[in-house]
């Protein structure tokens, strides 16, 4: 999966219901995201466990990635490389 050059202007429920569907894909294995821009964390504690996301890269997005967003993505992720 590939999304390039989108912004994302919604809630942060709508967003984090955005990327949740996004990771519950049943056979993703490789999610590339970049010129995304949002305002909110991508993941938070209802994002479910992804068993299939393998490579992912979050490119250019024009906020910071918090540490707790990647400790969460390492937890939601687990199958990644």
């Amino acid at each position: 999966l590939n999304i390039s050059n989108c912004s994302i202007s919604f809630d942060p429920q709508t967003t984090s219901s955005w990327i949740n569907r996004i990771w519950s894909l049943p056979k993703l294995t490789s999610c590339h995201i970049k010129n995304c821009y949002q305002t909110d964390a991508y993941f938070d504690e209802d994002t479910p466990t992804s068993s299939t996301i393998e490579q992912l890269s979050l490119c250019s997005t024009m906020y910071p990635v918090r540490i707790t967003d990647l400790l969460h993505l390492f937890t939601y992720t687990p199958c990644l490389r």
